[in-house]
């Protein structure tokens, strides 16, 4: 994932390893956008979607993201789903993010977040613009960052999503 690496390289490149104000456009419509350069637990990012799932607000974006944007607010992050030219689309903007750790989950929570939307109102996944508030690298993973930089990116994954039924509740994470 490119955009992940280059953002994670301006931020470890800067002179405190902090930024204000990223900005990430990431195209979903082909591949899912999981950071292949280290170790990701999927089923954290599951879990973290599911956990968002359960908020009642998924009915309401479910029944009008056809119509005008919708949009949630999950402590201090914010999401906003909305169709354009045929594609389920997000904005998201976290507060604050530390790139190494945080950084990885929350880009496959959005994207999996838009894949089930749309999945479930029969479109397809486009992109997820994220913005990042305070963006930053903590001291002790900067050994990591490093190496992390230096790695050779695998090609991204596709994602297939089977149909347990119409309503979104109705995902579940089956771990086979």
């Amino acid at each position: 994932m490119k955009i992940y690496l280059d953002t994670l390289r301006r931020v470890r490149e800067h002179e405190d390893n902090r930024l204000f104000g990223i900005r990430m456009d990431i195209d979903i419509s082909n591949n899912f956008p999981l950071v292949t350069t280290r170790y990701i637990n999927s089923t954290t990012v599951i879990q973290k979607t599911t956990e968002l799932l359960n908020n009642s607000h998924f009915t309401f974006i479910l029944d009008n993201v056809l119509t005008k944007p919708v949009s949630f607010i999950d402590g201090y992050n914010h999401y906003q789903f909305f169709l354009f030219d045929g594609s389920i689309h997000c904005n998201v903007y976290y507060r604050k993010c530390e790139m190494y750790t945080d950084g990885p989950i929350y880009i496959g929570v959005s994207a999996l977040l838009v894949y089930m939307i749309a999945y479930a109102v029969n479109n397809k996944p486009g992109w997820i613009h994220v913005i990042t508030g305070d963006t930053y690298v903590s001291n002790e993973h900067l050994t990591n960052v490093d190496k992390q930089l230096e790695q050779t990116p695998y090609p991204l994954c596709n994602l297939c999503i089977k149909r347990i039924g119409v309503v979104i509740k109705n995902y579940m994470y089956i771990k086979e």
